[in-house]
């Protein structure tokens, strides 16, 4: 073991020195020999100072594609602070290990901290999505869709139901539509929000009818659900709301608005977002709609670019069935 990771690791268990942001890129992509150094390490790091390393390489994680500190996520995930195994739990957002699935099952059924079964509610939504396109076995998907359903039917806490019923809308299980509808049905809005982003991601077309609805309800907070959801479900028939949405007074339901008129694309959408970059006078906002732009443009001139090279190659064959 070289000597500069060993006095970072000294650096790290003394908390009167700062966290030497610069040097964490030499905890990415750990190799077996160095986990085990910081493993033996971080039994001696207080939850405190794990908590503050924790929140610093989430955030370079973020905004450093090239970083990766799953191993050290990895060795936090058992850790005997719940805050810490939670922010683990939320480091952990982009792996798609199905080595995590036990773990986070098993946070699923922490009976002692509810905000740990709902940040593992959460995480597993992206295991029913990838078993959704076979990227795990059918055994491991319908595993996680039971004890989500089973956790939105029985947890005692709100947080986690709603949780639950927004991982397991990825799921083309026969029984996921009639729990989306009782949420939907309820008297409780955040239960309401959770069903529309259900709805969003479930693929569904059952569903284009209650958003097209509730583009026009009366809570922000429902709106915003539904034109998010417009643009996950692809539904066309919304453009028109959404183009009216950008005019909406609050500001995140003019981003949900302005996302998924750039997922849905066309004529109609594209000159609502070119007229909104022209006469906006914020900032911020006009880097969003650029983007949107952009993101639209490439697209539709990637399909352009498809059907020209399908109509102009005369030696093209269709596969044969």
């Amino acid at each position: 073991m070289e000597k500069p990771f060993l006095e970072l690791l000294d650096i790290l268990r003394d908390e009167n020195q700062l966290i030497p942001t610069q040097r964490l890129d030499e905890l990415s992509d750990l190799d077996k020999e160095h986990c085990r150094q910081f493993s033996t390490a971080w039994t001696s790091i207080t939850t405190q100072r794990k908590l503050q390393l924790l929140r610093i390489m989430g955030q370079q994680a973020f905004d450093h594609f090239e970083l990766s500190f799953e191993a050290i996520n990895r060795i936090a995930i058992h850790d005997p602070a719940s805050e810490v195994r939670l922010l683990a739990i939320e480091n952990l957002w982009e792996s798609e290990d199905p080595s995590l699935i036990p773990i986070l099952l098993d946070s699923l059924a922490c009976k002692d901290d509810a905000q740990i079964r709902a940040v593992a509610a959460t995480a597993l939504g992206k295991f029913v999505w990838l078993g959704e396109i076979d990227a795990i076995s059918p055994e491991l998907l319908q595993q996680i869709e039971a004890c989500l359903i089973a956790a939105y039917r029985d947890d005692d806490a709100h947080e986690v139901r709603k949780r639950a019923l927004e991982s397991v809308g990825y799921s083309s299980d026969d029984q996921v539509p009639q729990h989306i509808e009782e949420a939907y049905n309820s008297q409780n809005e955040e239960m309401q929000q959770s069903a529309i982003l259900a709805m969003g991601r479930s693929a569904n077309e059952r569903w284009v009818s209650y958003i097209l609805t509730e583009l026009s309800s009366p809570s922000p907070l429902i709106r915003i659900e539904a034109a998010r959801a417009a643009g996950e479900l692809e539904v066309r028939e919304a453009i028109d709301s959404l183009i009216d949405l950008l005019q909406d007074v609050n500001d995140e339901i003019r981003l949900a608005a302005i996302w998924s008129l750039a997922e849905l694309g066309g004529e109609a959408a594209l000159n609502a977002l070119v007229e909104l970059d022209e006469h906006s006078e914020d900032s911020e906002l006009q880097a969003v709609i650029q983007e949107a732009i952009d993101h639209m443009t490439f697209m539709e001139g990637t399909l352009d670019l498809l059907l020209i090279d399908f109509d102009e190659d005369e030696n093209f064959k269709a596969p044969e069935s």
